[in-house]
């Protein structure tokens, strides 16, 4: 038997064991009971105690938290019943939910660690608070929620399985996986600032879809991405709304069969900023009607790149007109926009296809103030010309053609308010036409600046067939006063088609040889005023032809304006001569016809080529003449014509005219020529006349009148120191330039007179003569005259007959007469001169005569008395002249015959009286001639 205190230890032990098993049984008991609770309320609810804990450690996120119940059940599920979450200092929840079930791992909730694997919410509410929402009043953004999130066992993220809801009323869908929330750190921020920047994100989503007409979509798809979520909607239809980022012009477009998706960062920062984006899709789009556009498979993507910084690209593979018959064009767009509150930039670059050719817009600018720049390049070709003709007006339309593409290169600053403050525009063409101007290649830089308001084009240049060009062109735009410049070589009617008529008459009387001339042109005048147009002209020309006239080189300046054209001087060269001057015409546009021409012209070119530069007034003037060498011209004056009526057809003209050589006037011969000629509408007057004749020189005036198929002469000449042997075969050579006059009867028969055929006279001829008459006819003109022979050899008169003969042989010349001088005044009756006084004087005689000739047959009829031995002096002549004074005062004789030919015929004289005194008379018998006494 065991000592007392083992057997106390021993019966203390089976009182402990007996305890133990009946805890442990109490424990079972109590387990099993719990278990039996748990099965019965289907889980364990969460002690009010734990929830208050969790409502401190969200208080201390700036979350509230309240819930209906919470039980956790055997499997390790979490459930919570309706459950709000909202903001510290705020009554409206932002989110709801009718349950929601969290599935925890129960080994690790038995190493006191929770790790979700699933999670279900049902009933999901979010809402915007009413301090956040943009009416004021707590706005639903989803509701009806249904969610179903896993975890795999080693993931760190949750993936959709099941999800959908009402966003704003739609239906939507849900796909993805919501972004991960790291544990807690030093840097992350407290939870209420996680929400309320996600509600502030959730406000502009809510702002940019109730801006969109909801009730047009069938259905939304949601697709959540760790760092972004992306909403897409299928809409049958969509029609632009009234937005501040929509320009006016496209409120109210209509799209069809729409996909459009919203793609929106779920972070803070600037690489999320830098995920927002739009996407639109349409099959088919119509602009409203003030643009009048559509198209198809139109695609807009819009981003933002960065802070505040957006970029957006649109696509068009058909665009057209619905009130214009043009083709559809594609499009291309792309737009980059800062929305800096300091600095506002746009960017955007728009590309198309245009007929057969590309263009491009580019634009960068502030669009707050409508400022920055543009710039555009394109070609116009022949095919997209004939696209746009029918917009063209109809005047218009066919006045310009290509044949090879316009290249285009423009660029424009624009300063506040749109306006331009310079623009540049560079263009390049190949064949074209305009205005019936057609030319093979051209090019311009045009620049317009707003401070001077001036367009310039610098340099312009043009090649039109065999002719090239360049210049600038200016104008104002307030004034539209315009200059253009253009040098080169040109021909001028290659342009004729810019101009009006005008231009025409100016060029009317020009032809241009096989060389084109050098021509500078300055246009300058005011848009829609023609009248205030002035052009300076600069020609220099080789060979061409003026009217009619060929010349070698042409060298002028010419202006006009105001309906008048101004030649302010001119040089034509031909064959070694030349012509010199001024010309103005003056066009009355009213009656079109020309009014007035002034002209101040020195020429030397042959006399022929007058007629053909004038051909109205140039043949009067040279038909009366025949040079041998061409004149020196000097022509000072006007015309008038029908444009100024009451002076039509009047012509005030001074003409000189110096010939240095032999010529003919009116077919009269003269050895030179100078004269004036002024003209006073029908009168003309040829002052300071200095003709050359027969060696001698004539002066005078004469005068012109009457109408032109009847003209009249007045003249007043005195000729001086004339040969006469020269006189008489130059007036013979104009007698026989004139038509033969009728014949003449034979001269009486001529009594001792002496003839030699072809003598020379020699001697001097002076002459004056004043007359009247037709101008077309020498020989019928009227008036007086006085003319003077010095030192000729006039006549030699027989008066003894044989026996004059036999003194003269035996050196006595008592018998014969010689005639040296003679003074006569006449009276001229068309073809008559009548000499009512008429004195032949020589050595030894005296002839005192009156009498007719006749200009046109050359006879001569004269009755003269003849005084022989009253000029001799000296002791025998003397003597004889006392003895047979009594018979020589007596002596008469008629003077027949022509000047070449005269015969001397005495009616009573000595040679009858001696025959007498020695019983020889034979009177009736013919005279036989006697042989004629050499001269001295």
């Amino acid at each position: 038997m065991a000592p007392r205190p083992l057997r106390l230890f021993f019966g203390s032990c089976r009182v402990c064991g007996r305890l133990l098993l009946w805890a442990l049984w109490l424990l079972l008991a109590g387990t099993l009971i719990f278990q039996i609770r748990i099965l019965r309320d289907g889980g364990l609810r969460v002690p009010r105690p734990v929830l208050q804990m969790l409502d401190r450690r969200l208080a201390g996120e700036g979350l509230t938290l309240a819930v209906g119940d919470v039980w956790l059940d055997p499997r390790g599920r979490v459930l919570v019943r309706d459950a709000r979450l909202g903001l510290v200092g705020q009554t409206d929840a932002f989110a709801s939910a009718e349950t929601l079930s969290l599935q925890l791992r129960r080994r690790e909730l038995l190493q006191r660690r929770i790790i979700p694997t699933a999670l279900e919410i049902s009933g999901l509410r979010l809402a915007l608070p009413a301090p956040l929402s943009p009416s004021g009043v707590a706005e639903a953004l989803l509701t009806g929620g249904e969610f179903r999130l896993a975890r795999a066992h080693d993931a760190e993220s949750w993936a959709l399985t099941q999800a959908s809801a009402r966003v704003l009323g739609v239906p939507t869908s849900f796909t993805g996986a919501p972004p991960a929330v790291a544990p807690g750190s030093a840097q992350t921020p407290p939870a209420a600032e996680i929400v309320r920047a996600a509600l502030v994100r959730a406000a502009g989503i809510y702002h940019s879809l109730a801006a969109l007409p909801l009730d047009s979509i069938r259905a939304l798809r949601v697709d959540l991405g760790t760092e972004s979520l992306t909403v897409a909607a299928e809409l049958p239809s969509l029609i632009a709304p009234a937005h501040p980022a929509l320009p006016q012009a496209l409120i109210g477009t209509t799209l069809e069969q729409v996909h459009l998706a919203f793609t929106l960062p779920l972070a803070d920062g600037h690489e999320a900023a830098e995920s927002a984006e739009i996407r639109l899709q349409a099959e088919r789009f119509a602009a409203p009607d003030a643009l009048a556009l559509v198209g198809s498979q139109l695609s807009l993507r819009a981003r933002a790149v960065g802070p505040a910084v957006y970029a957006a690209e649109l696509a068009v593979a058909r665009l057209e007109k619905t009130d214009r018959a043009l083709p559809p064009v594609p499009l291309i767009a792309t737009v980059r926009y800062s929305r800096d509150p300091a600095a506002p930039r746009v960017e955007a670059e728009v590309s198309t296809r245009l007929a057969d050719a590309p263009w491009s817009v580019e634009l960068e600018g502030d669009p707050a103030a409508r400022s920055g720049t543009v710039g555009a390049n394109g070609a116009i070709t022949p095919a997209l010309l004939d696209i746009a003709r029918p917009f063209i007006p109809a005047k218009a339309r066919t006045r310009f053609t290509i044949g090879d593409p316009i290249d285009l290169a423009a660029t424009a600053t624009l300063g506040p308010g749109g306006h331009p403050d310079r623009a540049t525009l560079r263009f390049t063409t190949g064949r074209a036409s305009a205005h019936d101007v057609a030319w093979d290649r051209a090019n311009a830089d045009i620049v317009y600046d707003a401070v001077s308001r001036r367009v310039i084009a610098d340099p312009a240049r043009m090649i039109l067939a065999d002719c090239g060009a360049s210049g600038t062109y200016e104008m104002d735009v307030d004034t539209l006063a315009y200059r253009f410049l253009l040098a080169g070589s040109l021909r001028p009617m290659l342009i004729e088609g810019w101009f009006t008529e005008w231009w025409d008459h100016l060029w009317e009387n020009f032809t241009f040889g096989a060389r084109a001339p050098e021509a500078e042109i300055d246009i300058h005048g005011v848009w829609g005023q023609p009248d205030r147009s002035d052009v300076f002209i600069g020609v220099h020309s080789g060979p061409m032809s003026l009217r009619a006239l060929p010349v070698d080189s042409l060298d002028t300046r010419i202006r006009t304006h105001d309906h008048r054209v101004e030649v302010h001087g001119f040089r034509a060269v031909a064959d070694g001569h030349s012509a010199t001057g001024t010309f103005t015409r003056v066009y009355n546009p009213v009656i079109d016809s020309w009014a007035r021409m002034a002209f101040d012209i020195r020429s030397d070119l042959p006399v022929a080529s007058i007629p053909l530069v004038f051909p109205v007034e140039g043949p009067a003037l040279v038909e009366p003449l025949a040079l041998t060498a061409p004149p020196d011209i000097h022509l000072v004056g006007e015309l008038f014509g029908p444009g100024q009526p009451e002076k039509n057809n009047r012509q005030d003209y001074v003409l000189d005219v110096v010939a240095t050589a032999p010529l003919r006037y009116r077919g009269f011969p003269l050895d030179h020529l100078a004269l004036r000629v002024e003209r006073r509408d029908r009168e003309l007057l040829l002052e300071d006349i200095r003709a050359g004749f027969a060696g001698g020189l004539a002066t005078g005036r004469a005068t012109l009148s009457g109408p032109e198929e009847d003209r009249l002469i007045a003249l007043d000449v005195r000729l001086a120191d004339s040969g006469l042997d020269l006189a008489i075969t130059r007036w013979r050579e104009f007698q026989a330039s004139r038509p033969a006059p009728p014949a003449a009867e034979p001269p009486a028969a001529k009594l001792h007179a002496e003839t030699e055929k072809n003598r020379p006279l020699g001697g001097t001829l002076a002459l004056s003569l004043e007359a009247t008459g037709p101008l077309d006819d020498p020989l019928g003109l009227s008036g007086h005259g006085e003319g003077e022979v010095v030192g000729a050899d006039l006549a030699r008169i027989r008066l003894l007959g044989g026996f004059s003969s036999l003194l003269s042989e035996i050196g006595i010349g008592l018998g014969t007469v010689r005639l040296t001088d003679a003074r006569a005044g006449f009276d001229l009756d068309r073809n008559r001169l009548a000499f009512g006084s008429l004195r032949l004087t020589g050595p030894s005689a005296l002839v005192e005569a009156k009498g007719d000739y006749l200009l046109d047959a050359g006879t001569l009829a004269f009755n003269a008395r003849v005084h022989p031995f009253e000029q001799r002096s000296g002791l025998l002549s003397s003597t004889a002249g006392f003895v047979l004074s009594p018979l020589t005062n007596v002596l008469e004789v008629e003077l027949t015959g022509t000047l070449e030919e005269p015969g001397w015929t005495f009616t009573y004289g000595p040679t009858r009286l001696f025959r007498r005194m020695i019983g020889g008379d034979r009177a009736r018998s013919a005279p036989t001639p006697v042989a004629p006494t050499p001269g001295p």
